[in-house]
């Protein structure tokens, strides 16, 4: 239960992020507002698994984010490692 509370707050921090405009450098990374969005509603899908105690898929963030243009930057490295994060909990079901 400690590490789905870890990974929670980590995706409530990474929706904060995702919730405002993008800045100068995230646009460099390819993001837009469509791509926050859209990654947003994913991440919000996860935290509802999450809590309900539901299966969560095998998932990974950052191809999401790559298949709306985002190449690089702190946002696409912060959802690889929360890809990583829920894998490592899955397998410890």
């Amino acid at each position: 239960m400690n590490g789905n509370i870890n990974v929670e707050t980590r995706i409530n921090k990474l929706l904060e992020r995702l919730a405002l405009s993008p800045n100068e450098e995230e646009v460099r990374d390819g993001w837009t507002v469509e791509g926050k969005k859209a990654i947003s509603n994913l991440l919000n899908e996860i935290l509802t698994r999450l809590r309900s105690g539901e299966p969560i898929p095998p998932i990974s963030i950052a191809r999401g984010m790559d298949s709306w243009g985002v190449g690089s930057g702190d946002l696409l490295t912060e959802g690889a490692s929360i890809s990583n994060e829920l894998r490592a909990l899955s397998t410890k079901s």
